[in-house]
C-alpha cells in the first residue's frame, strides 16, 4: 500500500511538472532575442554581399556577351551606363543603335545583333573609376547618346572584333545600404579579360 502511495505521489508530481513557469518562459524568450540580435547583422551582410555579387555577374556577363558578338559579327559593340548608374545597355557601336529611336531591322533574321537593356538589383549602382591615362586611345574618346527609356547613356566600354577593347575600364559597384563591401570589376583592353576584387572602404572612397 505504501509503495502504491509513493508511486501515486511521484506520478502526481511528474504530472504537475509538465508545464513551464513564467520565469522559465521569460528566460527562454530573452535568450532567443539575444541570439536573433547577434544573427541578424550577419544574415543581412550575407544577403547584401550576395546582391552585390549578382550585380557584378550581371555586368560581367553583359561584357562577355558584347565581346562574343563583336567577334562573331565582325563589328564593335558598345556597353553604356545610364546617368543614374543603375541601368546599362549593350548594342552595336553605331549611330543607328544609339540615336534614341528603335534599332534598325536586322539584315540576318537568324542572327540578329544583340540589343540589351537591363537594371542592376535595387539599391546597387556602379561608377566608372578613373582609368589609366596611358591606356586610352585618344582617337576614340568617350561618347554619349540619348536613351530610349529616359536619361542619357554614357559609353563605358567598346569591344572590338579582334577580341580587344578600346581601353582599360574599371567600374566600382556600391550598395546604398550599409553592410556590403564595394567590388571592382576590371576590363583589360589588350586581352578583353575581366577580373573582380573586393575593395576596402578606404580604397573605394578614393575611386
Amino acid at each position: 500500500m505504501i509503495r502504491f502511495a509513493l508511486d501515486d505521489k511521484r506520478e502526481a508530481e511528474d504530472h504537475m511538472r509538465r508545464g513551464y513557469t513564467l520565469f522559465e518562459m521569460v528566460i527562454v524568450c530573452a535568450l532567443l532575442l539575444i541570439v536573433a540580435g547577434l544573427s541578424i547583422p550577419s544574415i543581412e551582410s550575407m544577403y547584401s554581399d550576395s546582391k552585390m555579387q549578382a550585380a557584378v555577374d550581371q555586368v560581367r556577363g553583359a561584357w562577355a556577351a558584347a565581346r562574343s558578338h563583336a567577334i562573331s559579327e565582325g563589328q564593335p559593340y558598345r556597353f553604356s551606363e545610364s546617368i543614374n548608374g543603375s541601368d546599362f545597355r549593350v548594342a552595336p557601336d553605331g549611330s543607328e543603335y544609339w540615336g534614341g529611336g528603335d534599332p534598325p531591322a536586322p539584315t540576318d533574321a537568324n542572327n540578329p545583333p544583340m540589343v540589351k537593356e537591363a537594371s542592376l538589383p535595387s539599391h546597387i549602382s556602379f561608377t566608372v573609376a578613373a582609368s589609366d591615362p596611358g591606356s586610352a586611345d585618344p582617337s576614340t574618346p568617350s561618347s554619349s547618346a540619348p536613351s530610349t527609356s529616359g536619361g542619357a547613356w554614357t559609353t563605358t566600354a567598346v569591344f572590338l572584333p579582334d577580341g580587344t577593347a578600346q581601353q582599360d575600364v574599371e567600374i566600382i559597384f556600391r550598395l546604398s545600404e550599409a553592410g556590403a563591401t564595394p567590388i571592382s570589376l576590371k576590363l583589360r583592353a589588350l586581352t578583353g579579360g575581366m577580373t573582380t576584387r573586393r575593395l576596402s572602404a578606404a580604397a573605394a572612397a578614393g575611386r
